[in-house]
């Protein structure tokens, strides 16, 4: 039996597959990205493009600039239209 550090293996981290399998895990990216894209394209409250552009302005480091590092996604990225 393998230990988990929570504070670096959490459930969506990047060593997922470890613990359920390559095949899986893509499989469960898969299903995050259909979801992502239809609950943006029915504006849910919670999931427009707004708000993903939000989480992904707040989770991106300071930079010098204001404009930032430029590494949200865009809407091209997401496959929705703006």
């Amino acid at each position: 039996m393998q230990r988990v550090h929570a504070d670096l293996d959490n459930v969506r981290s990047s060593q997922l597959s470890r613990f359920i399998g390559e095949n899986e895990s893509l499989h469960l990216d898969e299903i995050e990205s259909t979801l992502e894209h239809e609950r943006i394209e029915h504006n849910e409250p919670g999931y427009t493009l707004k708000d993903y552009a939000l989480y992904d302005a707040m989770r991106s480091r300071p930079a010098m600039s204001f404009l930032g590092p430029r590494q949200a996604t865009t809407p091209g990225d997401r496959g929705v239209n703006k």
